[in-house]
């Protein structure tokens, strides 16, 4: 089975993103077509990765993606946007 896009279900333009210098347990899957992105935990990578954790402690990653252009599915439920 072939991976596809959470978001618009495209299975030719992902790609995935990570900083650089990183283990790579936190990685962003970006979308070519609907140009949305989705963070990966990888446990292969850290087996002791906690989702809510790690995707605070990954706002570089957020930001990097973010200033590419392109957009988060789902926001990070631990920020207030106000």
């Amino acid at each position: 089975m072939r991976a596809v896009c959470i978001n618009c279900g495209n299975a030719s333009a992902l790609v995935l993103q990570k900083l650089e210098g990183g283990d790579g347990a936190v990685k962003a899957e970006t979308c070519g077509a609907c140009h949305g992105y989705a963070k990966m935990l990888c446990q292969a990578n850290d087996m002791a990765v906690e989702p809510l954790a790690d995707d605070l402690a990954s706002l570089g990653l957020d930001i990097k993606v973010s200033e590419a252009g392109w957009s988060r599915y789902m926001p990070n439920p631990l920020i207030l946007v106000g």
